[in-house]
């Protein structure tokens, strides 16, 4: 089966993610699987764990994936082959986690000295929290995939409003009564 053609397109990241990544090359025990170069829905998820490792200050060893030539030391982890994929050292050895979400609830958990905190302590207000999460996954990051892939259908005119009536109209506001 021939390479996909986007498999050596810039394989590393570069610019200031280059110099973030090499600050990161170093061994540590928790290991962030993730790439720069992904799906856009998949780039969202990666971003998220990237960002709260760099704002809990938590050691990390980032390993590039290029998400056409997987490694074999991330597909034994995780056979799908998803990014984010974090190895978390456990009493009896490297262990994955992947999901974002999952794995953000996981690192706020695991270093609780590390600051800031990313969910309240009030139970209720850390349930009230959750919600929205949930609503921007499931809601608004699709809906926002939908506007970055969205083409004009064939025959029709091009209307640059059309992509983002399409962006309003996958998001509904439910929960008029949360702030």
């Amino acid at each position: 089966m021939p390479a996909h053609p986007d498999s050596d397109i810039y394989p590393e990241a570069s610019g200031p993610a280059k110099t973030l990544v090499n600050k990161h090359s170093d061994e540590q025990p928790l290991k962030l699987y993730a790439g720069w170069f992904c799906p856009p829905n998949i780039f969202i998820s990666v971003q998220r764990v990237w960002l709260a490792l760099e704002e809990k200050q938590i050691p990390y060893q980032y390993i590039e994936v290029n998400p056409y030539n997987k490694p074999d030391s991330l597909l034994t982890l995780n056979p799908r082959g998803l990014v984010p994929t974090l190895e978390c050292p456990t009493e009896t050895g490297p262990k994955p986690l992947y999901e974002s979400t999952v794995i953000l609830e996981y690192l706020e958990e695991a270093y609780p000295t590390n600051g800031p905190k990313f969910l309240p302590e009030d139970p209720y207000s850390r349930a009230r929290a959750r919600i929205w999460i949930d609503y921007v996954t499931s809601r608004i990051i699709p809906s926002f995939h939908r506007f970055l892939q969205y083409q004009v259908p064939p025959g029709e005119a091009a209307d640059q409003d059309s992509g983002l009536l399409q962006l309003r109209g996958g998001i509904s506001w439910p929960f008029e009564d949360l702030d």
